[in-house]
């Protein structure tokens, strides 16, 4: 994101520097806590300042310049908690909550590859989305969007080997494609859960599958400026990450995800091409130069 910083930075310095009077406002919103739901960031913005609720936004997150990031998954993070009884495991006296804890995770992995129910306009950029991605890393690789994804993330529980557990909890991410509900995901596993004495869930993350139109003037702008200022054909995608842009477009707020492809992301020596950066400064700024336009 250091590099969409960048982006941001010097397009609106450029902007400054050469005295354009541009036909609207250029609002530069910056957050930092994104990785961990948004809530004293971008949500807080989006309900206290004014000037960042604007007619369309455009991010620099990581992207790859043959990717225009119109949606993303929904997201839904969930803590599995359980109380059960302690005793010696030798003579069984006892109630396992590491072992509740378990039936509500089987429970969440019967959900894995569950298809969602996107609009039509959604669904055909997803196919397309698809195909290129086939094309070029093979038969099924296209497919994550548009399935939901289950990952255990901690499991905790028990603190000796012949002792029954009294206490346990895991957490869970679920990425949930455009058409399918985070409500639909909780309530399988409540079922689950309220079957099971002393287990509880908790949600600690959760937003839906947001997608702007495919045929929003910003999404055309940045297709078409990639092409003619960068010679780069880029497609529509929906996103399995997620960034702040979900909070935009939950707002109604047209939102495009462009930046540079990250490579190792997460990882030692995570980077980014520098050609890449000069790439997508180009577009940007050309994409605020159509949309603003220029006055008298």
């Amino acid at each position: 994101m250091r590099a969409g910083l960048a982006v941001a930075l010097f397009v609106m310095g450029l902007v400054r520097e050469a005295g354009l009077a541009l036909r609207g406002t250029l609002t530069l919103a910056f957050a930092s806590d994104e990785e961990t739901g948004g809530a004293w960031g971008t949500q807080w913005l989006l309900r206290h300042v004014k000037a960042v609720r604007g007619d369309a936004c455009l991010i620099g997150e990581s992207s790859g310049t043959c990717s225009v990031g119109i949606g993303e998954k929904g997201v839904l993070w969930l803590r599995v908690r359980a109380q059960g009884v302690s005793g010696h495991a030798a003579y069984a006296l006892g109630e396992s909550a590491v072992v509740k804890v378990l039936a509500v995770l089987r429970a969440a992995e019967r959900l894995q590859g569950r298809p969602g129910r996107p609009r039509a306009e959604v669904a055909r950029v997803m196919r397309r989305q698809r195909a290129a991605a086939e094309r070029q890393w093979g038969p099924g690789t296209g497919r994550i969007a548009e399935r939901l994804t289950v990952n255990v993330g901690t499991i905790r529980g028990g603190g000796q080997v012949n002792l029954i557990p009294a206490r346990g909890e895991a957490d869970l991410d679920f990425r949930l494609p455009p058409g399918l509900p985070t409500a639909t995901v909780l309530q399988a596993l409540r079922r689950s859960a309220n079957g099971l004495r002393g287990t509880a869930l908790e949600v600690l993350n959760q937003c839906e599958s947001y997608v702007t139109s495919p045929g929003e003037r910003l999404v055309r702008l940045v297709v078409d400026n990639a092409r003619e200022l960068r010679g780069l054909e880029s497609l529509p995608v929906v996103r399995p990450g997620y960034t702040d842009g979900r909070f935009f477009r939950r707002a109604g707020i047209p939102t495009v995800v462009y930046g540079p492809r990250v490579r190792a992301m997460g990882g030692p020596d995570e980077s980014i091409d520098a050609r890449e950066l000069i790439d997508v400064a180009t577009v940007h700024l050309g994409v605020v130069l159509d949309y603003l336009g220029m006055g008298a």
